[in-house]
């Protein structure tokens, strides 16, 4: 009886886990967005969080954060900044504040930020 309950509990974490696709506008790049927004980590700790979730999770490039700043309701956005992949001539990781869907090129990979891990899907 316990292993039966541990199966169902199980099943039901794995299906409650829904992630949305989206298209990044002026492409016909196809893009799985994870469910959530991930606490406010450094860029370095965001990279690892997503290497550690395996399948190909990544930070969004700043033309994706773009394509998913146009569906912030639907992709239940906070109102805050995101970490971007894209980074500057100095090296640091851009963010992306998605109340005004504004992107920032310096934004120092000491600060935190949200972010929402993507991965292309063909």
């Amino acid at each position: 009886m316990k292993l039966f309950i541990i199966f169902i509990f199980f099943q039901s974490l794995v299906f409650s886990q829904q992630t949305y696709f989206i298209t990044v506008d002026g492409s016909n790049q196809k893009l799985e967005v994870y469910n959530y927004d991930f606490e406010e980590l450094t860029y370095e700790d965001a990279k690892v969080t997503c290497y550690n979730l395996g399948n190909n999770w990544r930070i969004p490039t700043v033309d994706e954060m773009k394509s998913m700043c146009i569906r912030k309701k639907r992709l239940n956005l906070a109102n805050k900044l995101y970490w971007c992949k894209s980074y500057n001539t100095r090296k640091q990781p851009w963010s992306c504040d998605i109340f005004n869907s504004t992107v920032f090129p310096n934004y120092g990979s000491h600060n935190t930020c949200l972010f929402r891990p993507v991965r292309n899907r063909f």
